[in-house]
């Protein structure tokens, strides 16, 4: 495991920019930069390999948020909340200054009734499913939102508008049901409910993307046979650069759709270029051998 977890952690380094940005998905805008530098680099917490990785991913978000004030998928695109909030999380976790401008961009994207949209609604209020509020993005604001302290009504607001959808969610921008179950023990919301799904849909996952989100989520409460299966898994599907191969997972879901469905219009993208499942991979890895390194000491 460890050596899976330095070849894996080695690649990231080799596929880093010099400027720190994380690139994959190759969507028709380009590939993405800020968001999955922000998104990987918050994967990656808790790896101590990684540590060189998030220390240059946090200044590539910090130079970009100095000259936009905000971040989205790239430069392209404008900002979007899920971007912006795990960007925020990054950075705070390693001593950056967060300008109120920055954060207050975050909660501009917070709708009355509670949820947060990935693009920032008109006044009259959403006229597409990008700029309606969904749970998945909701999930990432909330916790900057808890974390850096910013608006306690605002993060009232957005539990609430979690509550209403009932337990563990479903995701607008994710065509497999693992990432939900991912997000919700990451982001610190409806863990223990996340896990035991994550549990469930275990047996039918496929491929090494989807075991590595859900192997992470239900990590606390996986007995021995089943870690071991996952650890397995993903040390047989290690590519021989040390990355591992990307299942088609990110949807372009139609904006016409205004609910999150698992199975839903869009056209559906795999990470080319292997960054983003080798940080969940890596991290999942990482937090299982924890795992068991507790229960061996409280045995």
């Amino acid at each position: 495991m460890g050596a899976a977890v330095g070849r894996g952690v080695a690649q990231l380094r080799r596929r880093q920019r010099r400027d720190g940005a994380l690139r994959d998905f190759a969507l028709p805008p380009g590939l993405s930069d800020a968001w999955t530098t922000a998104h990987c680099a918050f994967v990656l917490d808790g790896v101590p390999q990684a540590r060189a990785v998030r220390r240059d991913a946090a200044r590539f978000l910090h130079e970009r948020g100095c000259r936009q004030g905000a971040w989205g998928f790239n430069d392209r695109v404008e900002e979007d909340a899920d971007s912006t909030a795990q960007a925020l999380l990054v950075l705070a976790e390693h001593g950056y200054a967060l300008p109120g401008a920055w954060t207050d961009v975050l909660l501009g994207f917070q709708l009355p009734d509670g949820g947060f949209s990935t693009f920032r609604a008109p006044p009259a209020g959403p006229t597409t499913g990008w700029q309606a509020p969904h749970a998945d993005v909701t999930l990432a604001a909330l916790a900057a939102v808890r974390r850096l302290g910013l608006d306690p009504g605002g993060a009232e607001r957005a539990e609430r508008f979690l509550a209403r959808a009932g337990g563990v969610t479903t995701a607008y921008w994710w065509a497999t049901p693992a990432y939900a179950p991912w997000a919700h023990t990451r982001f610190g919301i409806a863990s223990d409910a996340a896990a035991q799904r994550a549990l469930d849909l275990l047996p039918s996952a496929s491929g090494p993307l989807e075991i590595a989100l859900l192997g992470r989520a239900a990590g606390e409460i996986l007995d021995a046979a089943t870690r071991r299966e996952v650890i397995v898994h993903l040390l047989a599907t290690q590519q021989a650069d040390g990355s591992w191969p990307c299942s088609p997972c990110l949807r372009v879901t139609d904006p016409a759709l205004h609910s999150s469905r698992i199975s839903a219009p869009g056209q559906i993208y795999r990470g080319t270029r292997g960054v983003f499942s080798t940080a969940h991979a890596v991290a999942c890895l990482v937090h299982l051998g924890a795992v068991a390194g507790r229960n061996r000491r409280s045995r």
